[in-house]
């Protein structure tokens, strides 16, 4: 009697953990930025500048983007300037980043579209950009992961002052 009930026991704590198990957990998708970003005036000079920092027209500025897809896997990148002439906006991604990537990706035009089977999570990159004029240039960025709807699309928008 004492082993029957101890079976139903252990059965029943087995079965608990196991449809704990198949659960998928659903998270939303960040994008995380330095708060240093390297700079290279059109003298050619390097430095490092803080995030709040005025820029010149003409100047490149390469930061670090980070992606994080949660417990999803990420799908996709876009970054988008809102006066895309006065604002040249690149990605610059290694040959590892490469290979995870699908058809409709341009780095070129700041898209990223990640293959399903490569279950990327978190991905590093260089994002660049040369301000053309004068003003405030916003740079609207938007993480997308595999979780539902109400969890993805993420957007940020960075908005460089430009002197």
């Amino acid at each position: 009697m004492k082993h029957s009930i101890l079976s139903a026991l252990a059965l029943f704590v087995c079965a608990c953990t196991m449809t704990s198990c198949l659960s998928e957990a659903q998270s939303s998708p960040e994008i995380y930025l330095p708060t240093h970003m390297i700079r290279t005036t059109s003298d050619g000079l390097q430095d490092t500048i803080s995030v709040v920092d005025t820029l010149a027209a003409g100047d490149t500025v390469r930061l670090n983007v980070l992606l994080n897809g949660g417990f999803n896997s990420l799908t996709g990148f876009q970054a988008q300037a809102s006066d895309a002439p006065a604002l040249d906006l690149r990605l610059e991604v290694d040959s590892t980043l490469q290979k995870m990537l699908a058809a409709g990706s341009d780095p070129d035009k700041a898209t990223l579209v990640f293959q399903p089977e490569a279950n990327l999570i978190v991905c590093t990159f260089w994002m660049r950009f040369v301000p053309q004029k004068a003003g405030t240039l916003p740079i609207q960025m938007t993480v997308s992961n595999s979780a539902g709807k109400e969890f993805t699309p993420r957007s940020y928008t960075y908005s460089p002052v430009v002197r």
